[in-house]
């Protein structure tokens, strides 16, 4: 098994290294040779503490410390992406990067 960011493991697939990758939708053209097929559809979600549950989540989104998803990787550019369509700049207490490793 091979943890890696999502244009990696696609790039593997393409050149044979890999038979199949589990990977956020590409936001890029596939080479002819591999084929994309969803596995199933994921809402971006706001996980919060017990306590703050229940309240708006865009509010929160704009006042609460916010942990960052790895923006280097699709997953988090997709989060960036939709916080910036909103207007929302959160307040970052930190990012959380993936590391490149063999499984």
């Amino acid at each position: 098994m091979v943890s890696n960011a999502s244009t990696e493991l696609c790039r593997s697939v393409a050149s044979g290294d890999l038979d199949a990758a589990v990977v956020v939708e590409p936001q890029f053209a596939l080479p002819k040779t591999c084929e994309w097929r969803p596995l199933m559809d994921e809402p971006l979600v706001v996980v919060v503490p017990r306590e703050l549950a229940g309240q708006d989540p865009l509010e929160l989104l704009r006042t609460a410390p916010f942990i960052q998803y790895d923006r280097s990787v699709l997953g988090g550019q997709l989060t960036d992406r939709y916080l910036h369509q909103q207007g929302i700049t959160p307040r970052r207490r930190l990012e959380i990067r993936l590391r490149k490793e063999i499984l």
